[in-house]
């Protein structure tokens, strides 16, 4: 009984895993590849949110920043590049 408590663990959870792990991605790409393709003044929408820490200036950057980690963290999210460093 123990055995196959640790062999349903050990091979669904990995499969578990895999499926959320590309969904997320897949998710975080639908949201981000439009923000980096609206262009400056999308950019400085996104980043104008940055006045709530006090930063007054650079909006277009933190808002291309913040749509750029969306998109291509989502696509590292799929590969499962660099996903043990974010967790």
């Amino acid at each position: 009984m123990k055995l196959n408590c640790i062999l349903f663990k050990s091979t669904y959870s990995d499969w578990g895993f895999f499926f959320l792990r590309i969904g997320i991605g897949f998710m975080f790409i639908l949201h981000g590849f439009p923000k980096i393709t609206a262009g400056i003044e999308t950019w400085n929408y996104l980043g104008q949110s940055m006045s709530f820490l006090g930063i007054g200036s650079g909006y277009t950057f933190f808002g291309f920043l913040a749509a750029f980690s969306e998109a291509i963290g989502g696509l590292f999210l799929i590969l499962g590049l660099l996903t043990r460093l974010g967790g």
